[in-house]
């Protein structure tokens, strides 16, 4: 009986010590996320490089939603290209992508598109 016994803990307590046999909450690594990205279009209202806050509103006042930034924060033009985050300035137009940890943003990627009547493609016939 006792060495059934010390078989069944010694069995338990190797269980909990291998990697991967043991539940765990965090994702594993190279598997993908249960993170959703969401994403907010609208047009930078004020941007506080030393505070690393933008806010970026729809339109009406009612609608601006401030996002703080981090040093992980990606900015870039519609085709992924780095830009600095001193070239938005209030009215430029943006998508904020960022996801969610309960009540807190956390803001991945600001990306900035051409003004009206700048960038863009024009062909010649």
């Amino acid at each position: 009986m006792k060495t059934l016994l010390a078989t069944i803990v010694a069995g338990i307590a190797a269980a909990v010590c291998v990697p991967g046999l043991a539940q765990s909450d965090t994702a594993s690594p190279g598997l993908p996320s249960s993170r959703i990205t969401h994403t907010y279009e609208g047009e930078v209202v004020t941007v506080h490089p030393k505070e690393m806050v933008i806010a970026v509103s729809k339109g009406g006042e009612d609608d601006t939603i401030a996002y703080q930034y981090s040093k992980h924060t990606l900015f870039v033009d519609t085709d992924g290209n780095p830009i600095d985050v001193k070239m938005l300035t209030p009215g430029s137009p943006v998508a904020v992508q960022y996801t969610m940890d309960g009540d807190i943003r956390h803001v991945e990627r600001i990306i900035a598109a051409p003004q009206s009547g700048t960038g863009g493609t024009t062909t010649s016939p």
